[in-house]
Formats: structure tokens, sequence, C-alpha cells
């Protein structure tokens, strides 16, 4: 197999944007909220996605975000919502 490139788009420039990733950071924000509306709110807001629609801001972090970008929030709301740094 002759690979010459790989292309990755997050960003909806080739893919639909919210039909693949709306539903990932959704989830994922249910998922690390744990049933706490506040932390939901606090992590949509950091990732710039609007939980109420269910969609990724076009341009916002979740978006066009690289690991660090979109991590280091994650992080950083999960502590301060007491979260233990080992989970």
């Amino acid at each position: 197999m002759n690979v010459r490139g790989i292309i990755f788009d997050k960003d909806g420039t080739l893919t639909d944007l919210q039909a693949r990733w709306s539903p990932v950071f959704c989830g994922m924000i249910e998922h690390l909220a744990d049933g706490d509306a506040s932390v939901a709110r606090r992590l949509a807001d950091v990732l710039d996605v609007d939980l109420d629609q269910r969609l990724v801001i076009p341009h916002g972090v979740a978006a066009v975000g690289n690991v660090r970008e979109i991590g280091g929030p994650i992080r950083d709301v999960l502590l301060a919502a007491g979260v233990a740094a080992d989970d």
C-alpha cells in the first residue's frame, strides 16, 4: 500500500461537522458531568458546545482545537468541580 497522505477533517471542511462531532462532544460532556447539570454547562461553555441544540459551535474550541486546547479546559472544569486528579 502506498499512502501519500492522510486527511483529518474535524472542523467540517470536508465532512458534516454537526453530524460527525456534535454527538461525540455532547455525549462526552454528559458522561464527564455524570449527571451534574452545572458541570455539563461549564464543560459546554469552555468547549463551545450548545447542549440545548446539541451542536458544536463552528470555529469554537471543540470544532478546531487540538488535544491540549480541548483537554486543558476539560481538566480545569473537572478539577474545579472536585473530581480527583487521579480520576
